[in-house]
């Protein structure tokens, strides 16, 4: 006798769920009918990490426009729409009191442009990239040549523009001259004196990279600082190396690690006096 009203209640269970659900997928259902596809499509130009779930209507004019040839212009948020989507209020790396470069590099319509059309695939290319005129100068004609609601297909006329105004990321970096460091030694006795031959060569070659790694920065960023987004400092220093082209705090600690490991204390002393240019 229990078991049957068990039977029964578990029945009645299941019965129940199977209803809920069938009502939820038909809300659903009705829900999705009225709405179009290409909402839910990401467009193929916004992907990656600066606009992750960016959908064709996340702006107020609409999912896209028709021009003129037939061809579909999906717009790309607008500044004021991604900052409206955060919770706090913006915090931007730089503004007018720290340098002019900070309508380029910092904030506004180019940088936002820059990213969310994603022209590079790596969104520390740009920044990096040092500029052929004045921040003002180009901030005024790119809004001149883009005072329009800025599309997916201006993705090439963006790129166009970037080539014009702006030089290669790195180009504000010189490596050093050879004799820069004064205490090397091609051979150090600390690692010829290593009893395995293979071992012995893989620390001979990580040791050559410090060469490689030394970077001075050029004059003209002392000259023209506000077509750079790198930081001036007069003495020669050891950078992480790849995409990370300058003169870190915490790669830094790690830096003069190596250098007081390899026995580097000239290149030391310039390490960190490099450090304390930037403490007022």
């Amino acid at each position: 006798m229990n078991f049957n009203r068990h039977s029964k209640f578990l029945t009645n269970v299941v019965v129940m769920l199977i209803l809920m659900v069938l009502l939820a997928i038909g809300s659903l259902r009705k829900v999705f009918a009225n709405l179009d596809d290409s909402q839910f499509k990401r467009n193929p130009g916004l992907s990656g990490n600066a606009a992750t779930g960016v959908r064709f209507n996340a702006t107020a004019a609409g999912s896209g426009r028709t021009n003129r040839t037939g061809n579909v212009r999906h717009n790309i948020p607008t500044e004021d729409d991604v900052l409206s989507w955060s919770v706090e209020a913006p915090r931007f790396a730089c503004d007018e009191n720290n340098s002019a470069s900070y309508m380029v590099y910092c904030q506004g319509k180019l940088l936002h442009a820059v990213a969310m059309l994603n022209i590079f695939k790596d969104s520390k290319t740009f920044v990096d990239k040092p500029m052929k005129r004045d921040p003002e100068d180009i901030n005024e004609d790119f809004n001149k040549h883009f005072n329009h609601q800025i599309t997916t297909n201006d993705r090439e006329a963006v790129r166009s523009f970037l080539e014009e105004n702006f030089g290669n990321q790195g180009d504000d970096l010189s490596e050093c001259p050879e004799g820069t460091m004064s205490d090397w030694l091609d051979d150090p006795e600390y690692l010829i004196s290593i009893d395995d031959d293979e071992m012995r060569r893989f620390a001979l070659e990580i040791h050559a990279l410090w060469k490689k790694l030394c970077r001075t920065v050029k004059n003209e960023v002392k000259t023209n600082p506000k077509r750079y987004s790198l930081l001036y400092v007069p003495n020669e220093f050891i950078i992480p190396g790849g995409r990370f082209r300058e003169l870190y705090y915490w790669d830094s600690y790690w830096v003069v690690k190596g250098l007081i490991a390899s026995g580097f204390f000239h290149r030391l002393f310039h390490d960190t006096m490099g450090i304390f240019f930037f403490i007022d």
